[in-house]
Protein backbone atom coordinates (compact mmCIF):
# COMPACT_ATOMS: atom_id res chain seq x y z
CA UNK A 1 0.00 0.00 0.00
CA UNK A 2 2.77 2.87 0.70
CA UNK A 3 4.52 1.61 -2.25
CA UNK A 4 1.24 2.17 -4.14
CA UNK A 5 0.96 5.31 -2.36
CA UNK A 6 4.26 6.56 -3.12
CA UNK A 7 3.89 5.71 -6.73
CA UNK A 8 1.14 7.96 -7.12
CA UNK A 9 2.71 10.54 -5.71
CA UNK A 10 5.54 10.58 -7.38
CA UNK A 11 2.66 10.73 -10.63
CA UNK A 12 0.79 13.41 -9.25
CA UNK A 13 4.09 15.37 -8.83
CA UNK A 14 5.03 14.86 -12.24
CA UNK A 15 1.40 15.97 -13.51
CA UNK A 16 1.71 19.06 -11.54
CA UNK A 17 5.12 20.08 -12.88
CA UNK A 18 3.92 19.66 -16.65
CA UNK A 19 0.71 21.53 -15.32
CA UNK A 20 2.90 24.58 -14.20
CA UNK A 21 5.20 24.10 -17.02
CA UNK A 22 2.61 24.25 -19.90
CA UNK A 23 0.96 27.69 -17.52
CA UNK A 24 4.09 29.12 -18.06
CA UNK A 25 5.58 28.13 -21.46
CA UNK A 26 2.40 26.67 -23.36
CA UNK A 27 1.43 29.55 -24.96
CA UNK A 28 1.24 30.17 -28.68
CA UNK A 29 0.93 33.69 -28.87
CA UNK A 30 3.91 35.55 -30.17
CA UNK A 31 4.22 39.86 -30.72
CA UNK A 32 6.35 42.08 -30.61
CA UNK A 33 7.10 45.51 -28.89
CA UNK A 34 8.69 48.75 -30.07
CA UNK A 35 9.71 51.69 -28.37
CA UNK A 36 10.28 55.45 -28.83
CA UNK A 37 11.22 58.06 -26.70
CA UNK A 38 12.07 61.38 -25.40
CA UNK A 39 13.59 63.05 -22.27
CA UNK A 40 11.03 61.80 -19.83
CA UNK A 41 8.85 59.25 -21.66
CA UNK A 42 8.74 55.95 -23.86
CA UNK A 43 6.18 55.53 -25.88
CA UNK A 44 5.35 51.59 -26.53
CA UNK A 45 3.95 49.67 -29.90
CA UNK A 46 2.80 46.20 -29.55
CA UNK A 47 1.57 44.40 -32.75
CA UNK A 48 1.10 40.49 -32.22
CA UNK A 49 0.20 37.74 -34.85
CA UNK A 50 -3.36 36.57 -35.03
CA UNK A 51 -4.47 34.83 -32.58
CA UNK A 52 -7.83 33.39 -31.28
CA UNK A 53 -6.69 34.03 -27.45
CA UNK A 54 -6.45 37.76 -28.06
CA UNK A 55 -10.04 37.80 -28.73
CA UNK A 56 -11.06 36.14 -24.91
CA UNK A 57 -12.84 38.38 -22.42
CA UNK A 58 -10.39 37.01 -20.09
CA UNK A 59 -7.14 37.73 -22.06
CA UNK A 60 -5.83 41.01 -20.77
CA UNK A 61 -2.07 42.43 -22.33
CA UNK A 62 0.38 44.80 -20.46
CA UNK A 63 3.48 46.28 -20.84
CA UNK A 64 5.63 46.77 -17.78
CA UNK A 65 8.70 49.28 -16.82
CA UNK A 66 11.68 48.40 -14.92
CA UNK A 67 14.87 49.96 -14.06
CA UNK A 68 18.29 48.69 -15.48
CA UNK A 69 18.64 46.55 -12.65
CA UNK A 70 15.28 44.43 -13.15
CA UNK A 71 13.47 46.65 -10.26
CA UNK A 72 9.65 47.05 -11.12
CA UNK A 73 8.89 50.91 -12.08
CA UNK A 74 5.30 51.23 -13.96
CA UNK A 75 2.63 48.89 -15.70
CA UNK A 76 0.50 49.80 -18.51
CA UNK A 77 -2.77 48.17 -19.86
CA UNK A 78 -3.06 48.08 -23.18
CA UNK A 79 -6.20 48.00 -25.39
CA UNK A 80 -5.85 46.44 -28.54
CA UNK A 81 -7.84 47.18 -32.13
CA UNK A 82 -8.57 43.91 -33.66
CA UNK A 83 -6.80 41.27 -32.17
CA UNK A 84 -3.28 42.99 -33.25
CA UNK A 85 -1.84 46.31 -32.17
CA UNK A 86 -2.17 48.83 -29.45
CA UNK A 87 0.08 51.57 -27.50
CA UNK A 88 0.96 52.32 -24.25
CA UNK A 89 3.57 55.53 -22.94
CA UNK A 90 5.14 55.95 -19.77
CA UNK A 91 5.71 59.22 -18.39
CA UNK A 92 7.84 60.99 -15.64
CA UNK A 93 11.48 59.09 -16.56
CA UNK A 94 14.94 60.22 -15.91
CA UNK A 95 16.61 61.71 -19.06
CA UNK A 96 19.72 59.90 -20.22
CA UNK A 97 18.37 56.56 -18.51
CA UNK A 98 17.89 53.16 -19.78
CA UNK A 99 15.00 51.06 -19.06
CA UNK A 100 13.81 47.52 -19.72
CA UNK A 101 10.11 47.16 -21.15
CA UNK A 102 8.40 43.86 -20.99
CA UNK A 103 5.51 42.82 -22.99
CA UNK A 104 2.95 40.43 -21.12
CA UNK A 105 -0.19 38.44 -21.94
CA UNK A 106 -2.24 37.10 -19.43
CA UNK A 107 -4.81 34.48 -20.44
CA UNK A 108 -7.32 32.49 -17.73
CA UNK A 109 -5.37 34.56 -15.09
CA UNK A 110 -1.79 33.15 -15.93
CA UNK A 111 0.92 35.80 -17.58
CA UNK A 112 3.84 35.18 -20.02
CA UNK A 113 6.25 37.42 -20.84
CA UNK A 114 5.94 37.53 -24.72
CA UNK A 115 8.95 40.03 -25.45
CA UNK A 116 11.22 42.35 -24.13
CA UNK A 117 13.55 45.40 -24.82
CA UNK A 118 15.44 48.53 -23.49
CA UNK A 119 14.90 52.01 -24.25
CA UNK A 120 17.11 55.08 -23.08
CA UNK A 121 15.49 58.89 -22.57
CA UNK A 122 16.95 61.32 -24.49
CA UNK A 123 19.87 63.33 -23.00
CA UNK A 124 19.40 66.97 -22.63
CA UNK A 125 16.89 70.06 -24.09
CA UNK A 126 15.97 70.95 -20.60
CA UNK A 127 17.05 74.21 -21.09
CA UNK A 128 18.71 76.29 -23.73
CA UNK A 129 22.40 75.82 -22.58
CA UNK A 130 21.78 72.46 -22.44
CA UNK A 131 20.02 71.37 -25.75
CA UNK A 132 19.48 68.30 -28.09
CA UNK A 133 22.07 68.82 -30.70
CA UNK A 134 21.00 67.79 -34.39
CA UNK A 135 22.98 66.42 -36.95
CA UNK A 136 21.30 64.37 -38.92
CA UNK A 137 17.94 64.10 -40.74
CA UNK A 138 16.84 60.63 -39.02
CA UNK A 139 17.46 63.03 -35.74
CA UNK A 140 15.59 65.98 -37.15
CA UNK A 141 12.88 63.91 -38.04
CA UNK A 142 12.51 63.05 -34.40
CA UNK A 143 12.01 66.14 -33.08
CA UNK A 144 8.00 65.48 -33.72
CA UNK A 145 8.55 62.81 -30.62
CA UNK A 146 9.31 65.93 -28.04
CA UNK A 147 7.90 69.30 -29.06
CA UNK A 148 8.86 71.41 -26.81
CA UNK A 149 12.24 70.93 -26.36
CA UNK A 150 15.53 72.77 -26.88
CA UNK A 151 17.28 72.23 -30.21
CA UNK A 152 20.63 73.24 -31.50
CA UNK A 153 21.66 72.17 -35.22
CA UNK A 154 25.26 70.87 -34.85
CA UNK A 155 25.84 70.85 -38.67
CA UNK A 156 24.21 71.10 -42.69
CA UNK A 157 21.04 68.64 -43.25
CA UNK A 158 20.66 67.60 -46.72
CA UNK A 159 16.94 66.08 -47.36
CA UNK A 160 17.99 64.86 -50.91
CA UNK A 161 18.19 61.05 -51.63
CA UNK A 162 20.10 59.12 -53.63
CA UNK A 163 18.96 60.36 -56.70
CA UNK A 164 19.24 64.24 -55.75
CA UNK A 165 15.26 64.42 -55.11
CA UNK A 166 14.07 66.33 -51.94
CA UNK A 167 12.46 64.12 -49.21
CA UNK A 168 9.05 65.13 -47.86
CA UNK A 169 8.28 66.91 -44.46
CA UNK A 170 5.67 65.85 -42.80
CA UNK A 171 5.85 67.18 -39.00
CA UNK A 172 3.51 68.94 -37.01
CA UNK A 173 0.38 69.27 -38.78
CA UNK A 174 -2.09 70.15 -36.67
CA UNK A 175 -2.94 72.50 -33.40
CA UNK A 176 -3.08 69.52 -31.21
CA UNK A 177 0.28 68.26 -32.10
CA UNK A 178 2.00 71.69 -32.73
CA UNK A 179 6.09 72.64 -32.04
CA UNK A 180 6.31 74.48 -29.00
CA UNK A 181 9.91 74.27 -28.27
CA UNK A 182 12.95 76.25 -29.48
CA UNK A 183 15.17 75.45 -33.02
CA UNK A 184 18.53 77.48 -33.08
CA UNK A 185 20.48 76.87 -36.18
CA UNK A 186 23.53 78.12 -34.90
CA UNK A 187 25.73 75.70 -33.28
CA UNK A 188 28.43 76.06 -30.49
CA UNK A 189 30.86 77.81 -32.26
CA UNK A 190 28.44 80.13 -33.88
CA UNK A 191 28.27 79.02 -37.07
CA UNK A 192 24.73 79.25 -38.75
CA UNK A 193 23.36 76.04 -40.42
CA UNK A 194 21.18 75.11 -43.54
CA UNK A 195 18.54 72.67 -43.89
CA UNK A 196 17.90 71.80 -47.36
CA UNK A 197 16.19 70.03 -50.23
CA UNK A 198 13.10 69.29 -48.41
CA UNK A 199 9.42 68.87 -49.83
CA UNK A 200 6.91 69.89 -47.59
CA UNK A 201 4.05 67.25 -47.91
CA UNK A 202 0.53 68.11 -48.17
CA UNK A 203 -1.52 69.43 -45.01
CA UNK A 204 -3.54 71.76 -43.43
CA UNK A 205 -1.24 73.42 -42.23
CA UNK A 206 2.12 73.35 -44.19
CA UNK A 207 6.27 73.89 -43.15
CA UNK A 208 9.17 72.38 -41.62
CA UNK A 209 7.29 73.43 -38.59
CA UNK A 210 3.77 73.12 -39.92
CA UNK A 211 1.97 74.44 -36.78
CA UNK A 212 3.86 76.22 -34.28
CA UNK A 213 2.70 77.95 -31.11
CA UNK A 214 4.89 79.66 -28.59
CA UNK A 215 7.85 77.87 -30.07
CA UNK A 216 11.23 80.18 -31.01
CA UNK A 217 13.17 79.75 -34.30
CA UNK A 218 16.30 81.52 -34.86
CA UNK A 219 19.67 81.77 -37.10
CA UNK A 220 18.67 78.87 -39.47
CA UNK A 221 18.92 78.69 -43.15
CA UNK A 222 16.44 76.86 -45.56
CA UNK A 223 17.39 76.29 -49.20
CA UNK A 224 15.85 74.29 -51.77
CA UNK A 225 11.88 74.29 -50.57
CA UNK A 226 9.50 72.60 -52.74
CA UNK A 227 5.72 72.92 -51.57
CA UNK A 228 2.70 71.79 -53.97
CA UNK A 229 -0.97 72.83 -52.73
CA UNK A 230 -4.11 71.16 -53.42
CA UNK A 231 -7.58 71.88 -53.38
CA UNK A 232 -8.56 72.24 -49.69
CA UNK A 233 -5.15 73.19 -47.98
CA UNK A 234 -4.96 75.83 -45.78
CA UNK A 235 -1.78 77.65 -44.47
CA UNK A 236 1.61 76.98 -45.92
CA UNK A 237 4.89 79.03 -45.64
CA UNK A 238 8.85 77.28 -46.44
CA UNK A 239 9.42 77.76 -42.12
CA UNK A 240 5.78 77.45 -40.74
CA UNK A 241 2.05 77.10 -42.55
CA UNK A 242 0.67 78.60 -39.00
CA UNK A 243 2.74 80.25 -36.00
CA UNK A 244 1.17 81.85 -32.68
CA UNK A 245 3.03 83.61 -30.03
CA UNK A 246 6.01 82.78 -31.61
CA UNK A 247 9.50 84.11 -32.12
CA UNK A 248 11.54 83.97 -35.26
CA UNK A 249 14.62 85.63 -35.78
CA UNK A 250 17.34 85.45 -38.39
CA UNK A 251 15.57 82.98 -40.47
CA UNK A 252 16.63 82.69 -44.13
CA UNK A 253 15.05 81.11 -47.11
CA UNK A 254 16.78 80.82 -50.57
CA UNK A 255 15.00 79.12 -53.18
CA UNK A 256 11.14 78.02 -52.38
CA UNK A 257 8.59 76.99 -55.67
CA UNK A 258 5.16 76.93 -54.10
CA UNK A 259 2.63 75.40 -56.70
CA UNK A 260 -0.91 75.23 -57.17
CA UNK A 261 -3.29 73.79 -59.70
CA UNK A 262 -7.07 74.61 -57.87
CA UNK A 263 -7.75 75.86 -54.88
CA UNK A 264 -11.28 74.79 -53.12
CA UNK A 265 -13.84 77.32 -53.05
CA UNK A 266 -14.97 76.55 -49.57
CA UNK A 267 -11.62 77.14 -47.57
CA UNK A 268 -9.39 80.27 -47.14
CA UNK A 269 -6.15 80.14 -48.28
CA UNK A 270 -3.04 81.91 -46.33
CA UNK A 271 0.27 81.04 -48.24
CA UNK A 272 3.35 82.92 -48.32
CA UNK A 273 6.69 82.58 -48.65
CA UNK A 274 8.56 82.28 -45.25
CA UNK A 275 4.83 81.82 -42.95
CA UNK A 276 0.93 81.45 -43.95
CA UNK A 277 -0.28 83.09 -41.07
CA UNK A 278 1.13 84.92 -37.87
CA UNK A 279 -0.76 86.14 -35.02
CA UNK A 280 0.88 87.62 -31.40
CA UNK A 281 4.28 87.19 -33.45
CA UNK A 282 7.30 88.21 -33.55
CA UNK A 283 9.44 88.13 -36.96
CA UNK A 284 12.37 89.89 -37.32
CA UNK A 285 16.20 90.29 -39.06
CA UNK A 286 14.61 87.50 -41.51
CA UNK A 287 14.80 87.05 -45.59
CA UNK A 288 12.79 85.51 -48.71
CA UNK A 289 14.57 85.14 -51.84
CA UNK A 290 13.96 83.28 -54.80
CA UNK A 291 10.74 83.02 -54.41
CA UNK A 292 8.66 81.54 -56.97
CA UNK A 293 5.23 80.91 -56.12
CA UNK A 294 2.52 79.89 -59.34
CA UNK A 295 -1.19 79.45 -59.16
CA UNK A 296 -2.91 78.16 -62.10
CA UNK A 297 -6.49 78.63 -60.57
CA UNK A 298 -7.45 80.04 -57.34
CA UNK A 299 -11.16 80.11 -56.60
CA UNK A 300 -10.91 80.56 -52.95
CA UNK A 301 -10.41 83.19 -50.67
CA UNK A 302 -6.79 84.12 -50.95
CA UNK A 303 -4.03 86.06 -48.47
CA UNK A 304 -0.65 85.64 -50.18
CA UNK A 305 2.70 87.74 -49.40
CA UNK A 306 6.37 87.24 -50.59
CA UNK A 307 6.98 87.03 -46.43
CA UNK A 308 4.06 86.77 -44.54
CA UNK A 309 0.15 85.58 -45.81
CA UNK A 310 -1.97 87.28 -42.92
CA UNK A 311 -0.56 89.40 -39.69
CA UNK A 312 -3.14 89.32 -36.69
CA UNK A 313 -3.19 90.56 -32.98
CA UNK A 314 0.04 92.33 -32.01
CA UNK A 315 2.50 90.85 -34.55
CA UNK A 316 5.73 92.64 -34.67
CA UNK A 317 7.23 92.16 -37.93
CA UNK A 318 10.12 93.94 -38.36
CA UNK A 319 13.79 94.24 -40.18
CA UNK A 320 12.67 91.79 -42.98
CA UNK A 321 12.42 91.63 -46.35
CA UNK A 322 10.63 89.24 -49.50
CA UNK A 323 11.92 88.61 -53.00
CA UNK A 324 9.48 86.83 -55.50
CA UNK A 325 8.23 86.06 -59.21
CA UNK A 326 4.47 85.56 -58.73
CA UNK A 327 2.47 83.89 -61.21
CA UNK A 328 -1.25 83.48 -60.57
CA UNK A 329 -4.18 82.58 -62.45
CA UNK A 330 -7.49 83.99 -61.00
CA UNK A 331 -10.59 81.80 -61.17
CA UNK A 332 -13.14 83.27 -58.15
CA UNK A 333 -16.61 84.36 -57.78
CA UNK A 334 -17.28 86.45 -54.67
CA UNK A 335 -14.17 86.10 -53.03
CA UNK A 336 -11.46 88.38 -51.43
CA UNK A 337 -7.73 88.56 -53.02
CA UNK A 338 -5.38 90.29 -51.19
CA UNK A 339 -2.12 89.83 -53.06
CA UNK A 340 0.89 91.71 -51.40
CA UNK A 341 4.48 91.60 -52.29
CA UNK A 342 5.64 91.34 -48.86
CA UNK A 343 2.22 90.89 -47.03
CA UNK A 344 -1.30 89.86 -48.24
CA UNK A 345 -3.11 91.13 -45.18
CA UNK A 346 -2.25 93.38 -41.78
CA UNK A 347 -5.02 92.94 -39.23
CA UNK A 348 -5.47 94.69 -35.72
CA UNK A 349 -2.08 95.89 -34.22
CA UNK A 350 0.30 94.48 -35.88
CA UNK A 351 3.34 96.54 -36.97
CA UNK A 352 5.57 96.23 -39.95
CA UNK A 353 8.97 98.26 -39.64
CA UNK A 354 11.90 98.55 -41.64
CA UNK A 355 10.62 95.46 -44.39
CA UNK A 356 11.52 95.66 -47.86
CA UNK A 357 9.64 93.72 -50.54
CA UNK A 358 11.32 93.20 -54.38
CA UNK A 359 10.26 91.61 -57.43
CA UNK A 360 7.16 90.68 -59.68
CA UNK A 361 3.77 90.06 -59.48
CA UNK A 362 2.14 88.97 -62.68
CA UNK A 363 -1.92 87.90 -62.24
CA UNK A 364 -4.13 87.10 -64.98
CA UNK A 365 -7.80 86.15 -64.58
CA UNK A 366 -10.43 84.18 -66.57
CA UNK A 367 -13.17 85.43 -64.09
CA UNK A 368 -14.09 88.69 -62.63
CA UNK A 369 -16.73 88.31 -60.21
CA UNK A 370 -14.46 89.05 -57.21
CA UNK A 371 -12.68 91.66 -54.86
CA UNK A 372 -9.37 92.37 -55.50
CA UNK A 373 -6.70 93.45 -53.56
CA UNK A 374 -3.17 94.11 -54.67
CA UNK A 375 -0.25 96.04 -53.37
CA UNK A 376 3.57 95.97 -54.32
CA UNK A 377 4.25 95.35 -50.51
CA UNK A 378 0.94 94.99 -49.05
CA UNK A 379 -2.74 93.97 -50.40
CA UNK A 380 -4.78 95.56 -47.35
CA UNK A 381 -4.54 97.14 -44.04
CA UNK A 382 -7.71 95.24 -42.57
CA UNK A 383 -10.12 96.72 -39.87
CA UNK A 384 -7.56 97.70 -36.65
CA UNK A 385 -4.68 99.53 -35.74
CA UNK A 386 -1.77 98.24 -38.23
CA UNK A 387 0.87 99.99 -38.63
CA UNK A 388 3.76 100.64 -41.35
CA UNK A 389 6.73 102.78 -41.20
CA UNK A 390 10.00 102.84 -42.94
CA UNK A 391 8.62 100.27 -45.60
CA UNK A 392 9.16 100.28 -48.99
CA UNK A 393 8.21 98.26 -52.56
CA UNK A 394 10.65 97.28 -55.87
CA UNK A 395 8.40 96.16 -57.63
CA UNK A 396 6.88 95.76 -61.48
CA UNK A 397 3.31 94.53 -60.86
CA UNK A 398 1.83 93.05 -64.20
CA UNK A 399 -2.02 93.02 -63.89
CA UNK A 400 -4.34 91.83 -67.23
CA UNK A 401 -7.71 91.13 -67.96
CA UNK A 402 -7.92 90.11 -71.76
CA UNK A 403 -5.99 91.86 -74.25
CA UNK A 404 -4.61 95.22 -74.94
CA UNK A 405 -6.75 95.08 -78.22
CA UNK A 406 -9.78 93.76 -76.54
CA UNK A 407 -9.81 94.44 -72.36
CA UNK A 408 -12.52 93.08 -69.79
CA UNK A 409 -13.47 93.73 -66.28
CA UNK A 410 -10.59 92.50 -64.55
CA UNK A 411 -12.54 92.47 -60.99
CA UNK A 412 -15.59 93.64 -59.01
CA UNK A 413 -13.43 95.62 -56.63
CA UNK A 414 -10.02 96.35 -58.16
CA UNK A 415 -7.77 98.27 -55.75
CA UNK A 416 -4.08 97.98 -56.87
CA UNK A 417 -1.40 100.13 -54.94
CA UNK A 418 2.36 99.99 -56.00
CA UNK A 419 3.04 100.15 -51.85
CA UNK A 420 -0.33 99.43 -50.74
CA UNK A 421 -3.86 98.16 -52.24
CA UNK A 422 -6.72 99.08 -49.67
CA UNK A 423 -6.45 100.70 -45.67
CA UNK A 424 -9.19 100.55 -43.39
CA UNK A 425 -8.85 101.94 -39.88
CA UNK A 426 -5.12 102.00 -39.96
CA UNK A 427 -2.92 103.46 -37.47
CA UNK A 428 -0.60 104.83 -39.48
CA UNK A 429 1.55 104.39 -42.77
CA UNK A 430 4.44 106.68 -42.23
CA UNK A 431 7.86 107.16 -44.61
CA UNK A 432 7.16 104.62 -47.00
CA UNK A 433 8.01 104.35 -50.82
CA UNK A 434 7.09 102.69 -54.08
CA UNK A 435 9.53 102.13 -56.61
CA UNK A 436 9.27 100.42 -59.86
CA UNK A 437 12.10 97.24 -60.36
CA UNK A 438 12.01 98.34 -64.32
CA UNK A 439 8.21 98.31 -66.50
CA UNK A 440 6.53 99.39 -63.42
CA UNK A 441 2.83 99.21 -62.79
CA UNK A 442 0.47 98.02 -66.05
CA UNK A 443 -3.00 97.16 -66.18
CA UNK A 444 -4.93 96.05 -68.95
CA UNK A 445 -8.78 96.26 -67.81
CA UNK A 446 -12.16 97.59 -68.76
CA UNK A 447 -12.45 100.34 -66.94
CA UNK A 448 -15.50 102.74 -68.03
CA UNK A 449 -18.45 104.63 -65.90
CA UNK A 450 -19.95 101.60 -64.74
CA UNK A 451 -16.83 100.13 -63.72
CA UNK A 452 -14.80 102.50 -62.22
CA UNK A 453 -16.36 103.98 -59.33
CA UNK A 454 -14.75 99.91 -58.07
CA UNK A 455 -11.43 100.64 -59.56
CA UNK A 456 -8.50 102.67 -57.44
CA UNK A 457 -4.99 102.52 -59.25
CA UNK A 458 -2.40 104.23 -57.25
CA UNK A 459 1.51 104.28 -57.68
CA UNK A 460 1.25 104.48 -53.72
CA UNK A 461 -1.86 103.56 -51.89
CA UNK A 462 -4.94 102.70 -53.96
CA UNK A 463 -7.66 103.45 -51.46
CA UNK A 464 -7.33 105.28 -47.75
CA UNK A 465 -10.71 104.39 -46.15
CA UNK A 466 -11.86 105.88 -42.50
CA UNK A 467 -9.10 108.27 -42.71
CA UNK A 468 -6.30 106.19 -41.90
CA UNK A 469 -3.29 108.42 -41.23
CA UNK A 470 -0.91 108.72 -43.92
CA UNK A 471 2.36 110.59 -43.95
CA UNK A 472 5.68 110.52 -46.20
CA UNK A 473 4.31 107.78 -48.39
CA UNK A 474 5.67 108.54 -51.89
CA UNK A 475 6.60 106.84 -55.16
CA UNK A 476 9.73 107.38 -56.53
CA UNK A 477 8.88 107.02 -60.43
CA UNK A 478 5.29 107.45 -62.49
CA UNK A 479 5.40 104.14 -64.36
CA UNK A 480 2.40 103.19 -64.51
CA UNK A 481 0.25 102.52 -67.52
CA UNK A 482 -4.03 101.68 -67.33
CA UNK A 483 -4.80 100.30 -70.45
CA UNK A 484 -8.50 99.79 -71.42
CA UNK A 485 -9.98 102.68 -70.56
CA UNK A 486 -13.06 104.14 -72.61
CA UNK A 487 -13.03 106.39 -75.10
CA UNK A 488 -15.80 108.49 -73.55
CA UNK A 489 -13.58 109.43 -70.40
CA UNK A 490 -10.23 110.78 -71.78
CA UNK A 491 -7.35 108.68 -69.67
CA UNK A 492 -6.27 112.22 -68.01
CA UNK A 493 -9.77 112.70 -66.64
CA UNK A 494 -9.97 109.19 -65.45
CA UNK A 495 -6.79 109.10 -63.94
CA UNK A 496 -7.49 111.93 -62.01
CA UNK A 497 -11.28 110.15 -61.00
CA UNK A 498 -9.56 106.38 -60.78
CA UNK A 499 -5.85 106.85 -59.62
CA UNK A 500 -5.22 108.36 -56.05
CA UNK A 501 -2.17 109.76 -53.83
CA UNK A 502 0.13 109.34 -56.64
CA UNK A 503 3.07 111.85 -54.50
CA UNK A 504 5.80 111.34 -56.59
CA UNK A 505 9.29 112.24 -55.19
CA UNK A 506 12.80 111.13 -55.73
CA UNK A 507 13.61 112.25 -52.05
CA UNK A 508 14.83 108.91 -50.18
CA UNK A 509 15.72 111.15 -47.32
CA UNK A 510 12.89 110.08 -45.18
CA UNK A 511 13.65 106.29 -45.71
CA UNK A 512 15.79 104.92 -42.91
CA UNK A 513 19.83 104.62 -43.58
CA UNK A 514 19.47 100.71 -44.15
CA UNK A 515 16.49 101.18 -46.34
CA UNK A 516 17.36 103.84 -48.62
CA UNK A 517 20.78 102.40 -49.00
CA UNK A 518 18.75 99.37 -50.24
CA UNK A 519 17.29 101.14 -52.65
CA UNK A 520 19.81 102.87 -54.05
CA UNK A 521 21.87 99.30 -54.92
CA UNK A 522 18.98 98.07 -56.45
CA UNK A 523 17.86 101.07 -58.80
CA UNK A 524 21.79 102.04 -59.11
CA UNK A 525 21.42 105.60 -58.02
CA UNK A 526 24.11 107.53 -56.73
Amino acid sequence: MRKLFRYFSVLFSLLAIFVLASCSNGTDIKGIIETEATRDTIKTFVSFDKNEKLAESTTTVSVKLYNIDDEYQQVKSVSLENQAEGEAEFTGLTKDTEYIIRLWVSVNSYEYEIAKTTQKTSAGGDTADDPIIITTKEEFLEISNDSDAYYQLGADIDFADSEGEPTAIDLFKSSSSCFKGSFDGKDKDGIVHTIKNFKISSATYMGLFGYMKEATVKNLKLEGVTAALNSSKSYSGALSGYAEKCTIENVTVDGYTLTSSTTSSSIDCYAAGLIGFVKNTSVVDSSVSNFKPTFSQVRSNLYFGGFIGQAEGTSKIEGNSANLELSLLLYASGKDMAIGGFIGECATSSTLKNCLSTGKLEIKRTDYRSNLYIGGFAARGKVGHCTLDNCAAVVDISISAGTEESPVQLSEKLYVGGLVGYVAYTKGITNSFYVSLNDGIKIISKIDNDTKDNNFISLTIAKNDIASKVTNVYSFDDKLAVIGISEEEGKTEVKDTVIINSSITNDLSVLSDLMRDTIKNIKGIE
